[in-house]
């Protein structure tokens, strides 16, 4: 299963920042280098600015800074030949939290056009410790319209029009759009909309559609009632993954699923599966699952349908699961599997014999993965212990840290 980054065609960050950014000429005064690190061309150091970035994998099918990503801002300053490089991945993903920061980043759009076309991502939530005024949707509809060619977008539904939260009668989502030119933004890949407070509110959009290239589709705090019919609300010809995030109605979603080509990824954060295997499992074509799943109290009726979603699905070959899951329901964990990622959740982590029970039933992992949400010492320290764990088992297991590239391995 390929890898989603940025569109092949696309031109890269070096060639962006040739063309857009200004140049040193002769006629500036010259500076004495003050190391070699100043003489690198622009493309090298742009490439070195990129492993302050979390590389793409599997599972983080996007690009973000570690630490703080104002450690770009930083590096602005640091020297007139840093300049250029450090705007490019400054500017490359743009995250709005609050509605100052929209104004802000409007009106530095609207006045230096030549940034434009440096943002790659966009992030327009839902905002949750302001209020959500109309003035600030149509702030984002206005950004919207300046940015060029867009490859990762996250919008509310509040952004679709306001007569689609009134029309009743559309079952599925004719008209519910999103305020963006036909033909514009047809480099995303990744899409990510957020249904807030209004869940169940529109129907199952089909302006998805109009994104020809979208491999990536993230629905969270969705409430569907209605069957998406393939027929009428067409599939997406490159999606890949799909991640449904807090989402009620996965039953109806099931023939659009189907439908779906190249679907090889289904992920279900915080969404409980559905009691009955899905059709779009057993046609041999999903090959990856994801499931970061809330048990409760009484962990029983939530492990079922996962167990049952994991042994449905025919052809699974990478399953990621929250290490709550991993605990209530390690012995029936395929043992037998080419990828595993156990990711650590809410400081829960398996017991040493939690652990044993399932390398004791000699498992075959070809690739082990322990991800943790932090860097602190008893995550740390967790990831140690589980080391020494699977090296007696022979295991080879990876530690994955947000921020530090902690990779350990033993074999024996």
């Amino acid at each position: 299963m390929s890898k989603l980054g940025r569109n092949k065609t696309a031109s890269d960050p070096g060639s962006r920042m040739s063309k857009l950014l200004p140049r040193t000429t002769s006629l500036q005064p010259a500076e004495k280098s003050l190391s070699h690190a100043q003489d690198l061309p622009p493309e090298i150091l742009d490439l070195i600015f990129g492993y302050l970035e979390i590389p793409e994998n599997r599972f983080r099918r996007i690009r973000q800074p570690r630490g703080n990503r104002m450690i770009f801002f930083s590096l602005i300053f640091i020297c007139r030949q840093w300049h250029g490089p450090a705007v490019v991945r400054l500017y490359a993903s743009i995250h709005l939290n609050t509605n100052e920061q929209a104004i802000n980043l409007y009106e530095t759009l609207r006045q230096r056009s030549h940034l434009r076309p440096l943002i790659r991502a966009l992030y327009l939530p839902y905002p949750q410790k302001e209020p959500a005024t109309p003035h600030i949707f149509a702030l984002y509809c206005r950004i919207l319209a300046l940015v060029n060619d867009l490859e990762d977008l996250s919008v509310p539904t509040k952004l679709f029009t306001p007569r689609n939260h009134a029309n009743r009668s559309d079952r599925n989502g004719t008209t519910a759009t999103l305020p963006i030119t036909p033909n514009r933004h047809q480099t995303i890949e990744a899409l990510t909309v957020y249904g807030g407070v209004y869940l169940g509110s529109i129907p199952f959009p089909r302006s998805f559609t109009i994104f020809t290239n979208l491999r990536y589709l993230n629905l969270e705090g969705f409430a569907l009632n209605r069957h998406v019919d393939p027929r009428i609300t067409p599939p997406l010809p490159h999606l890949e993954k799909i991640v449904l995030t807090r989402f009620n109605g996965l039953e109806h979603l099931d023939d659009w699923l189907l439908a779906s080509p190249k679907l090889t990824t289904i992920g279900l954060w915080y969404t409980q599966p559905t009691t009955t295997i899905p059709k779009v499992l057993r046609v041999g074509r999903i090959e990856c699952l994801e499931m970061l799943i809330e048990l409760g109290i009484n962990p029983l009726p939530a492990t079922l349908p996962c167990v049952s979603w994991i042994f449905g699905c025919i052809f699974l070959r990478y399953l990621r699961i929250s290490s709550n899951l991993f605990k209530a329901m390690s012995g029936f964990i395929p043992s037998i599997i080419e990828e595993l990622t156990v990711e650590v959740m809410d400081s829960l982590c398996p017991s040493v014999e939690e652990w044993k029970r399932y390398f004791n039933r000699g498992t075959r992992v070809r690739k082990f993965v322990l991800s943790f949400h932090d860097t602190d010492p008893w995550s740390i320290d967790v990831g140690q212990r589980a080391h020494i764990i699977a090296a007696g088992y022979r295991i080879e297991i990876h530690l994955e840290y947000p921020e530090a590239s902690r990779s350990g391995r033993y074999r024996h």
